[in-house]
């Protein structure tokens, strides 16, 4: 959705692509590895757009929140608002804009770890994370070099309140063309 809005981010993407492949001379794990720029153009895709608006957990054992009265019980059911945390301007500033240099190695220190959590986080976070990361990034590197903006990409984004995962409310088409 974002790449359609952005014409600079595909082509800059595109750039990293064809100098990572003529690096390595075929698509390897070692060169997905190698594609910094669309790395962090994915981490703020996940940022703006997680999969899922929470994360529910039990509390295991009681647990006083620091510098607060108010204890969280043991068997407890704990909602996380992964859709809140990644929207709070506190950790990342105008949340609503897509910016592209928000995970760049310069930046990506500079919010808590916990702030962003599009796979979850510690010891219970989603076994398939690291694959699901690597065949999008693996599809992206194929398709990005004939995506355009279509003239019907609906702007702003208006989400789905019907089911578990975040969806748009109306149909996105993304217009393909080669280039």
């Amino acid at each position: 959705y974002e790449l359609c809005l952005q014409p600079d981010i595909p082509n800059k993407v595109r750039q990293e692509i064809k100098g990572v492949i003529l690096n390595h001379r075929k698509t390897t794990y070692e060169a997905l590895k190698d594609m910094k720029y669309l790395e962090i153009i994915l981490y703020e895709s996940l940022r703006k757009y997680p999969t899922v608006p929470f994360i529910d957990r039990i509390c295991i054992e009681d647990y006083k929140l620091p510098n607060s009265n108010f204890m969280i019980e043991k068997d407890t059911l704990v909602y996380i608002p992964v859709f809140g945390l990644h929207y709070d301007s506190k950790y990342f500033p105008n949340p609503k804009k897509f910016d592209s240099k928000r995970f760049s190695d310069e930046n990506k220190n500079r919010f808590h770890e916990y702030a962003f959590i599009p796979f979850g986080k510690g010891p219970r976070s989603c076994i398939g994370a690291r694959f699901g990361f690597l065949t999008n990034k693996f599809g992206l590197a194929h398709i990005l070099s004939e995506i355009v903006k279509s003239t019907k990409t609906p702007v702003p984004m208006e989400y789905g309140t019907k089911g578990f995962l975040i969806s748009s409310k109306r149909r996105l088409p993304i217009g393909f063309k080669e280039l």
